[in-house]
Formats: structure tokens, sequence, C-alpha cells
């Protein structure tokens, strides 16, 4: 595995607000913390609270250009009642025309097991594809032209080795990615060596609530157009893994964030060989709405920051996508009220002054 370092890109540039559009949700719904995406028509698809009326809190709002509610994608609509009783939703991605799908995980008496619950653009459910193999989930990405890929923790073979001895189940400690096809049979699996992990026993078994153990912190996941497939390791120090879509090429990226004390907030695909990366800085404890926003363009195959550019109060905002150089994000309105960003690196062009009619 071939490791690079990301280069300095030069003086951090500062962002521009393009426009800001209020979201119009329903009054008792609210984004939650969690993933942003983006389909190709600018819509932005994100995790809503509806003030408890969706107990399994798995409730997905796609929010126009123009700031209106399309529809949301919620496992109420499954039929299977018992998957909707016991699913947990994990993780989702969202295709250019606007499908959905949904990773989830299913406790007893289904689990423990993955499942992809898949949604047609317009919400409605389309079917459930059970994965083959079983793994604790830490990320998820569409795989373009059918297929996903978990990264995720695996059993070690010597600690099931050891449990086979003792009675005990090996925990989930090895962190793998894995690809599957469209029908869920796990097609390759590759070891993703000096991924961060807990110490076994800092979390809960597969399939019950709580953290399971692992990593830290989910890691975060995407696919480019052409199947490279970027995991982003959160811990420091900081790393970013780009794929080959057949998983049979592996590198390693470390990341040198443009401002101090910054950590990972999101990643998404911005062009051939290229990959937008959030980073939020702030002492330890601040509050997320607290800490400054910070954006690198990365060049994948050498490793280069491409561009640098630092985010002021006004035009931050949780990364959606990458399009026309600049970022749509979500964010909170000076009020406090969700609304969509759209910054841009581009200074806005000088005004005219005003001609003197004397």
């Amino acid at each position: 595995m071939a490791t690079r370092t990301a280069g300095q890109a030069g003086q951090t540039q500062p962002l521009y607000l393009y426009s800001e559009i209020p979201i119009r949700l329903p009054a008792t719904m609210f984004p939650e913390p969690g993933a942003v995406d983006c389909d190709d028509n600018g819509f932005l698809y994100f995790r809503v609270n509806d003030g408890g009326e969706n107990p399994l809190g798995v409730r997905i709002a796609e929010v126009s250009p123009t700031g209106y509610a399309a529809q949301t994608f919620s496992l109420s609509n499954v039929p299977d009642l018992e998957l909707r009783a016991t699913a947990r939703g994990s993780d989702f991605g969202v295709t250019g025309a606007g499908a959905l799908d949904l990773l989830t995980r299913a406790a007893e008496p289904l689990g423990p097991r993955l499942d992809v619950i898949e949604f047609a653009a317009n919400g409605r459910y389309q079917a459930t594809v059970k994965l083959s193999q079983f793994f604790v989930p830490r990320g998820f990405a569409l795989l373009p032209g059918g297929g996903f890929f978990v990264f995720a923790l695996a059993r070690d073979p010597w600690a099931v080795m050891e449990s086979s001895k003792s009675g005990k189940p090996a925990p989930y400690t090895e962190p793998i990615g894995a690809f599957f096809d469209s029908h869920g049979q796990l097609r390759r699996e590759i070891n993703l060596p000096g991924a961060a992990v807990a110490p076994p026993g800092s979390g809960t078994s597969p399939g019950g609530g709580g953290a399971a153990p692992g990593t830290t912190a989910p890691a975060l996941v995407a696919a480019d157009y052409d199947g490279t497939v970027y995991v982003a390791r959160e811990d420091p120090p900081l790393s970013v893994y780009v794929i080959s879509d057949t998983g049979t090429t592996v590198d390693s990226i470390k990341l040198q964030p443009p401002v101090p004390q910054a950590r990972l907030a999101a990643i998404t695909p911005a062009g051939p060989e290229r990959l937008a990366v959030e980073f939020q800085a702030g002492a330890e404890g601040t509050e997320p709405s607290a800490m400054e926003n910070a954006f690198s363009i990365v060049n994948t195959m050498t490793g280069d920051r491409v561009a640098d550019y630092r985010a002021s109060t006004a035009t931050g905002g949780k990364l959606g996508c990458y399009a026309r150089n600049g970022f749509e994000l979500l964010a909170r309105d000076a009020s406090g009220k969700p609304a969509l960003r759209f910054v841009t690196g581009n200074p806005p062009p000088p005004v005219a002054a005003s001609q003197d009619p004397r």
C-alpha cells in the first residue's frame, strides 16, 4: 500500500456566500447530525428527527435547491413489519437520479444481519437486499452500476480460533472494506491496515444497542463515478484510503489540515482524481456549531492539496457536495433555522460605481 502526504496548497483562501436559501421543513421536523449527500440535480439529503413520531429515528429528508422538502425516505414505508420493528439505520447513499439506499442493522430475532433498503426517487419502498455476510458497519457508499461498499469491522481470525476454545464469541475489531454486488453477495473483502480501533470490549455486541466495538467514530466514505472508493479516518493521523473499483489497489493519503486543531468532518468527490475534504477546527469540548470550518481540494493521485478555503460564520456549514467551483452546505441562518448555503472561492464581481448625473 502506497502512502502519500497531502502537501501544502499555499495561502488559504476565503469563501464567499453565493446564496442562502431557507429550508422549509414541517414544524416538527429538524435536521440531525450525520451524513449529508446530494444528487446530480442539487437536491440535498440529510437525516431528520420528526418530533418523536418515528420511534426508529430513521428518516431522511430530500430538499430541493429552492429549499422545499420534496419528500422523506423512512423505514415506516417498509412492508416487512418484523424488519421495520428491529432494523436500525446505519448510513445511506443517493444515486445521481435521486434514488436512495439505506443500510440497516437488524437485531434479534432477525439479526445480527445487514440489509440495504432501496427507495425510488419518489420515496417509495422498492426492495430489501440482504447482505450475504455480517460485519459491524462504520461507513457505506453506493457503487456506480449497482453494488455497495461497506467499511466495517470483522472478526480477527486468530481471535476466532481462540474463541472456539473458550466458547466466547470473538469481538469485531478488524477494519476491512467489503464490496457487495447489487444482489448482496460479497464480491471482495480487503484489509485496511492502520485503521484506528478501540480496545475490545469498548462497546456492545453486534445487533444490540449502543456503540459497537471497534473504531472510535464512524468513518467517512464516498464513491466516485469511476468506482473509486474513499475512506477517511477520523482518528489521528488524519488519513484517506483511496481504493480502486476492483479493490485490488489501496493507497493512503495522510492529510495535513489547513487550520490547527482540526478534525475531519466530511468528504465528497470533486471531479476526476479530486476529493473535497471538510475540516472542523476548535479546542476539545467546543460545540460543533461554534467550530471553524475549512475545506481542502485534494489530488487523490499525488496527495497534493490543490486549494484550501477557510469559512466564516456566514459561509460555513456541513458539506453536502462540490459543484461549479463551490460547495453546497447544510447550514443554519442567523436565527438558527436550517438553510441551504452555496459558497464559492470566487470573489463576487466589483460593484460598478454609480454615475453622477450632474
